[in-house]
């Protein structure tokens, strides 16, 4: 049904996003870089073989990581908690000694910079 209650054209309204979404990393978008620390699961390859020359079945493990999400709610990445720790303490002390007011566009704050930096060199 597209008339509201309202009776204003909803059709207007309405964002279709048609790319490919994977529901186990990708968030409903906010508009905005995010950083959330969710469980994530894994699978450990196996390395070796069992009796009979087969190779073994990856192991399951579920951890937790910061994934990092476009404005679009796209998983660019996932960090440990000890990198993003790493990435946030860099970030708050070269904003601490003013070096970001020369980039252009300026930096929003450490989502939005630690997404960027991902995209930039992991892509």
């Amino acid at each position: 049904m597209w008339d509201s209650s309202r009776g204003q054209n909803i059709r207007d309204k309405a964002i279709f996003i048609t790319d490919t979404v994977n529901p186990q990393a990708d968030i409903p978008p906010t508009w905005k870089c995010e950083i959330w620390v969710r469980d994530v699961d894994l699978l450990k390859p196996g390395y070796n073989k069992d009796s009979e020359g087969e190779p073994k079945i990856p192991e399951h493990i579920t951890c937790q990581a910061a994934c990092a999400y476009d404005i679009y709610g796209k998983c660019t990445g996932m960090l440990s908690l000890e990198r993003l720790n790493i990435w946030l303490h860099a970030y708050n002390q070269t904003k601490q000694f003013d070096l970001h007011n020369t980039t252009q566009p300026s930096v929003q704050d450490a989502a939005t910079k630690i997404v960027g930096l991902l995209q930039r060199y992991i892509f």
